[in-house]
């Protein structure tokens, strides 16, 4: 016998700030950002409206705060902010990215859906930030210790159709002592849509 239920019985909602700006979009969790021994979420709003249309948004959310109800704003811990020159859909996907410089803090991944040339115009090459642990109150991409562009327009580098981020990280591929990451880009080849995947070692930079 199958039990049904409905999203009345949820024990708790977070909702996006604004309409339109497909909060969840990205959801993923993290084992520790800020070093208090509890896990958090990951929350992407991609379509949230900064300082230009769509710029997006991401958010650093305790685990025990999805037992409320109410909007990210009001339980989020960290936002992190896309910029309106750099990105469109800042917060397509995120990701724990573990200790990526072996500082006993863990790092965290966002990736925004296109790239910006500062004029307004935005292909779909993809943008992955790297933001140094411990993440801590508001940031921007500004703030980002480290960004990867796409190959080319529409490669969807850190991100795969429209089902949210391509990445994989907080592992140690090859035993140095530093997390390293990949992310994929289903559309490589623009000719095939053969598709690849990037890794990146940490400690390099």
């Amino acid at each position: 016998m199958t039990t049904s239920g409905s999203l009345a019985d949820a024990h708790g909602r977070i909702e996006g700030n604004q309409p339109a700006a497909l909060l969840g979009r990205a959801t993923e969790s993290a084992t520790d950002l800020d070093g208090d021994g509890l896990p958090e979420l990951l929350l992407g709003s991609p379509w949230e409206e900064g300082d230009a249309v769509a710029s997006g948004a991401a958010f650093v959310v305790p685990g025990a705060a999805v037992a409320t109800h109410g909007p990210v704003a009001g339980v989020a811990t960290v936002v992190l902010l896309g910029g309106a020159e750099h990105d469109l859909g800042f917060g397509y996907g995120m990701a724990d990215g573990g200790d990526m410089d072996a500082d006993g803090h863990r790092e965290l991944i966002v990736v925004a859906q296109a790239n910006g040339d500062g004029t307004g115009t935005y292909d779909g090459r993809g943008q992955a930030y790297v933001f140094r642990g411990p993440v801590q109150g508001t940031l921007t991409v500004d703030d980002a210790i480290l960004r990867v562009d796409g190959s080319h327009g529409d490669d969807r580098f850190g991100q795969y159709g429209a089902h949210g981020g391509s990445l994989c990280a907080g592992i140690d591929l090859n035993a140095d002592g530093y997390d390293d990451w990949l992310a994929g880009a289903e559309r490589y080849s623009p000719a095939t849509s053969s598709g690849a995947i990037y890794s990146f070692y940490g400690g390099v930079w």
